[in-house]
């Protein structure tokens, strides 16, 4: 009595499985099988790439949002000493000053930055 339910683990490997196949249905199931499987790879590896490039997209869009906010935020910021300082000087003296400390401030900090 013959039990075709028999698992993997417990048939046993020096029998085959289908014995009446000739070897050359063998090697044509063998490379209909492995083509199935390569394809099926490359299917698996597009869709981990699109969820990856999806994920980045996502963060690259905080990013810019964040630093959106950010150059909104250093604006504001200069609005406030500018008009801070118009409380003990002229308007376009705080203006002035603010201006100058920005500047120098942005090309201190560019010059930090080596390329080579």
């Amino acid at each position: 009595m013959s039990d075709t339910s028999i698992d993997a683990t417990q048939r046993d490997p020096a029998v085959p499985l289908e014995p009446d196949k000739s070897l050359s249905e063998l090697v044509r199931d063998l490379t209909r099988d492995f083509g199935d499987l390569v394809e099926t790879h490359v299917q698996l590896a597009k869709t981990e790439l699109k969820e990856e490039l999806s994920r980045a997209g996502k963060g690259a869009g905080m990013a810019a949002a964040g630093g959106v906010g950010a150059l909104v935020a250093v604006l504001l910021l200069s609005f406030a000493a500018a008009w801070g300082l118009d409380e003990v000087m002229p308007t376009g003296v705080a203006f002035l000053i603010v201006a100058s400390c920005g500047r120098s401030w942005r090309s201190s900090s560019s010059s930090a930055v080596v390329v080579r």
